[in-house]
């Protein structure tokens, strides 16, 4: 963020994630709202295969700071890729060391969500079509 002081500008370094912890996957939801994939960091991996990061999504507003979680995986299961299409929210939730998952949805933030695609390799990609002027 850069801030106009006395006609030059200065950056100002703002951080959302908390200490402890690490995002991953950051997706727009809109003008000011983030949506990340969250989880602790692991402090004790030092070299080797990266440990499975227990990632659940959380939206972040950057002019607030106010960050809530929105989903809620079970206990070995982890939320990654999170993708906006329009107003809904999709992402790919799997057990850890599995490969295929489910494809979750919500519309909104505070929508219902439920499973979209089942036993899946990985999320698909979303294209939005551009708007016209």
């Amino acid at each position: 963020m850069c801030i106009h002081r006395n006609g030059h500008m200065t950056a100002v370094l703002l951080e959302y994630t908390p200490k402890g912890f690490v995002d991953l996957d950051l997706e727009w939801f809109s003008k000011d709202l983030v949506i990340v994939a969250r989880a602790k960091e692991n402090k004790e991996w030092k070299e080797g295969p990266v440990p499975t990061m227990f990632t659940s999504l959380y939206a972040i507003n950057i002019k607030t700071g106010d960050q809530k979680q929105i989903s809620f995986p079970r206990k070995n299961e982890l939320d990654e890729d999170p993708q906006v299409v329009r107003s809904y929210l999709t992402w790919f939730r799997k057990m850890a060391e599995q490969n295929k998952g489910d494809v979750w949805v919500k519309n909104a933030l505070n929508g219902q969500e439920h499973i979209w695609l089942k036993n899946v390799d990985y999320a698909p990609m979303f294209f939005t079509p551009k708007q016209s002027p």
